[in-house]
C-alpha cells in the first residue's frame, strides 16, 4: 500500500484504477448518489468525474497492490476533516482480492491514517452492508443504520455508519490477528 502522489507513480495510474473499477462495474457502487438528470447521469462516474473527485486536496488516496505481482488490488481513500480530528473512510477492492487481503489493506490503511496522518477517529458510511461488514472485520464498530437515508436508482437504502478510534485500533492488536488468520 502506497500513498498516491502525482509524479511518483506511472502517469496513467488514475486511468488504470478507473478502468479496473469500470471492468468490475463498480463505479456506480463507489459513486452511488447519481443525479436524476439524464445528461448528467451519462457523465457520472466517468474518467473526468473520477479524476476530479480524487484530486481533492482533503483526500488521502492509498493505492493497494499485490506484493507478489505489483498488480493493482484496489484503493483506500480518506477525507480528512476538522484539523485531523477525523477522517471519512472509503475503500474499493477488486473482487478477487476480497477477504483476508482486504482486511490486511484495511489495517494498513488505518495504521497509516492514525500514525502518519495523525487522525484521532475514522468514520465510514455506506449504503452497502458488505462495506460496513468489511470495516468491522478489521476493527470498526457498527454505530447506527440510518433508515432510508439514500436513494439509489429509485430505491431507498439504509446508510450504515461505522467508527474506529485511534485508541481502539492501538489496543486491538490487528497486526497479530492478520497473521493468525492467513491461510
Amino acid at each position: 500500500m502506497t500513498p498516491f502522489a502525482r509524479g511518483y507513480f506511472r502517469r496513467d495510474l488514475p486511468f488504470a484504477i478507473w478502468s479496473l473499477m469500470e471492468k468490475e462495474n463498480a463505479s456506480n457502487l463507489v459513486f452511488y448518489e447519481a443525479p436524476n438528470d439524464p445528461i448528467a447521469l451519462k457523465s457520472h462516474g466517468d474518467l473526468s468525474h473520477f479524476i476530479t473527485y480524487f484530486t481533492d486536496p482533503q483526500k488521502v488516496l492509498l493505492v493497494v497492490t499485490d506484493r507478489g505481482t505489483g498488480e493493482i488490488a484496489g484503493i483506500c481513500w480518506f477525507q480528512v476533516e476538522a484539523n485531523n480530528a477525523r477522517a471519512l473512510a472509503n475503500w474499493w477492492m477488486r473482487r478477487r482480492f476480497w477477504g483476508h487481503f482486504t482486511r490486511e489493506a484495511g489495517v494498513l490503511a488505518c495504521d497509516y491514517m492514525f500514525g502518519a496522518v495523525g487522525v484521532e477517529h475514522i468514520w465510514g458510511y455506506s449504503p452497502w452492508q458488505t462495506s460496513a461488514k468489511s470495516g468491522m472485520s478489521f476493527g470498526f464498530e457498527y454505530v447506527v443504520g440510518l433508515p432510508d437515508y439514500v436513494c439509489i436508482d429509485g430505491e431507498f437504502r439504509d446508510m450504515h455508519i461505522v467508527h474506529l478510534s485511534r485508541e481502539r485500533f492501538r489496543a486491538g492488536r490487528y497486526y497479530e490477528n492478520l497473521f493468525e488468520t492467513r491461510h
